[in-house]
This record gives structure tokens, sequence and C-alpha cells, in this order.
């Protein structure tokens, strides 16, 4: 079986933990705690020293594989571009989103073939300008370098610049935590409403859920199976979602999604239908866990009396959770062979087009909410 060797992310560092056995792996995004053997007291006393002189070389990859396979289902590490023989080739069907822009991208998913969507040509000037930008600036020549080898791109090497490139961009442009503090100050009137708002946002995202992956099966060659399993198992969230909506209200059910909302799903199944690497990242970022025992979500209803709604928000990310999902995208390229460069860039651009308008879902409840 291959081996999976990875290097920390840029933003990792490593800090001995409350005991001589321990290690804390730290990073924006999250902190994690590593207990090891105690005979492993000096490999983490190596690692924690050069970790803080900033000198983790080449040299040390054992060392520093001994730790990461530890922690390879958090986001913490890029994977880096090892041998591989994989088995599925795939190349693009055009080259139009090579050199495409947003706006160009967002328009050939509308317009997509066989695409039933709730989002037209005429509502992309008003999406882009809600955006943090209005244009791509993922730094595509350094992924490109960092996951190129003799004989192509390596996906999966790709797959992990392209999910630290979104999350750093969750960190920055994310509102969800300061539109979750201002429902908080809310009255309880206006605090049901903006909170069913946010909801209905999940809601709709895993209603349209089977429709938007299941393009994903004419192009995922021998990870077929693979997916087609994950789609059975998000077959059924919406149900879930639907009872913690009505939950917060009976009244709440036919709330609207926004547009960022249905762009969303509209990009993610042009994902599926187009690029499978592109689809893979996408799934990952849908798919990224809170790494927390309840939801923020769940967290913000029990805050406003409404324990059943956030019970359902939680039972739904306990199934996500139990199903391992925050690294099942990943297990699609494994039979993924080298791509050539054109399909990894058109890949990196849909996806940073479904980062952007991800990143934008929440702060685009609140203003249905506030418009309402």
């Amino acid at each position: 079986m291959r081996q999976i060797m990875y290097w920390p992310y840029d933003e990792v560092t490593l800090k001995q933990g409350d005991a001589p056995n321990k290690i804390s792996v730290t990073c924006p995004w999250l902190t994690a705690t590593v207990t090891v053997p105690e005979d492993d007291c000096d490999a983490v006393q190596i690692l924690v020293e050069k970790s803080a002189r900033d000198s983790l070389a080449i040299e040390d990859l054992t060392l520093v594989q001994w730790l990461f396979v530890r922690l390879s289902q958090y986001p913490l590490a890029y994977v880096l571009p090892t041998p591989k023989q994989g088995q599925d080739h795939h190349e693009l069907q055009d080259r139009d989103i090579v050199a495409a822009g947003l706006k160009q991208i967002l328009k050939k998913a509308v317009e997509a073939p066989r695409s039933q969507s709730d989002v037209t040509a005429f509502d992309i000037e008003e999406i882009v300008a809600a955006l943090p930008r209005t244009d791509l600036n993922w730094d595509v020549d350094s992924a490109l370098a960092f996951s190129r080898t003799q004989k192509g791109i390596h996906p999966e090497s790709l797959f992990s610049v392209a999910r630290r490139y979104h999350l750093i961009d969750v960190l920055e442009s994310n509102q969800a935590s300061k539109n979750f503090d201002e429902i908080e100050s809310l009255d309880p009137e206006h605090f049901a409403l903006a909170s069913a708002m946010m909801v209905r946002q999940n809601h709709y995202v895993t209603e349209r859920c089977q429709e938007a992956l299941t393009p994903a099966l004419r192009i995922a060659q021998s990870a077929t199976d693979a997916v087609q399993e994950f789609i059975q198992e998000e077959n059924g969230h919406d149900k879930i979602l639907g009872v913690a909506l009505k939950s917060v209200g009976s009244d709440y059910a036919n709330l609207p999604a926004s547009l960022h909302t249905r762009m969303l799903m509209q990009l993610l199944q042009f994902a599926a239908s187009r690029n499978f690497l592109a689809f893979a990242i996408a799934v990952d970022f849908f798919e990224r866990s809170t790494n927390q025992d309840s939801d923020p979500m769940a967290q913000l209803l029990q805050k406003g009396g409404f324990d059943k709604a956030a019970r359902h928000i939680d039972r739904h990310k306990d199934i996500n959770d139990a199903g391992g999902h925050e690294n099942i995208a990943f297990g699609f390229l494994s039979n993924m062979d080298y791509c050539d460069e054109a399909y990894a860039i058109e890949a990196l651009k849909i996806a940073e087009a479904v980062n952007l308008v991800m990143n934008h879902v929440s702060q685009s409840a609140m203003d249905l909410f506030l418009a309402r």
C-alpha cells in the first residue's frame, strides 16, 4: 500500500504538552494534542525544539511523518508529491475555465448542460458584488510548483494546498461567528427568525445535495463506489435539518435560500460534472469538521431556548463525524493518476469559486433577515 507523506502547513507550530510524552500541534484553525508512548519522549523533544527554532528540514522527514500520520484526520499538513501509480486518468472537457475569471466560472456553472439551476446569469453581478473580492487570487503557481512531479501534477498534493488556502480564507472572510454574535443579541422574535434563516441555508444545501453530487458518478472512474456510498450517506439529511427548522417555528419551513447558497450548490454540481479533482476539493470544504463537541449553530439555538432544533443540528453533525467525512474526499483521489497542469488549474479555479461563495453564505442569510 502506498504511504502518504506529510509536511506541516506553514502556520503549524509544535509545543510541549502538559507531560513529556504529549505534544500540542497548533495552527490558527485548530489545536490538537497527541499522546505518544513514554519511549518516544525524545522524539517529542526534538520536534518541539526544532519547531521553536523554525528549523525543521528534509532530514527530519521521518520524525515529521511519525507525528503527522497520527494526525492525518486533521487539516494540519501538506501531502508531499511522492510516487503513485493511479489507474484513473482525468482530462479537461475544454479549456474554457483555465484562463477564466470568477464571473466567467459562475456563468459557466449556471449555464452548464443538464443543469436545473436556481440561479440565472442575471444574478451573477449581484452575487460577485457582495463577495469580499471580485476575482480569484489563490497562488496557483505556488500550488502547481509544490505539486509538480516529472510525471505531472500530484492530485493529493494539490488537494492539500487547496485545503490550506480554503482554511486561511475561512479565517479571513467567513462571517459566521460575527453573525451568530449579532443574532444572540436580538430580541426573542428576531432571534428566532434570524437563526431560522441560518438553518434554512443548511437545509437547502442538504435538499440539493443528491442532485449536485450525482453527476460525479459519470466521471469518478474507479472511485465510483466510494462516491456512491458517500451520496447514499448524505441521503435524508434534509429531513433532519427540516425538523430542526420547523422546531424553531412552523412558519419558517418556506424561508428562502439566498442567492449565494443557491450558487454554491450550482458550483458543486458543476464541479461534479466536469472536474473530479475540483469535486473532491469542494466536497472537502463542505465536509470540514468543526472539531467541537457541539455544532456552533446548535450552540446558538440552545442559547435561544430551541433545544429540539439544536439536538437535530448536532445529530446531523454526529452522523457526519461518525462517517469519517472529514477526510472522505481525500480518499476519492487514491486511484487518480497524475494530471496535467491545465486540469489542475481548472480544479483550483473552480475550488476557489466554491470557497468564495461558501464563505459568504452566512452573511447572505443575515442580509436576507435584515431585508425582511
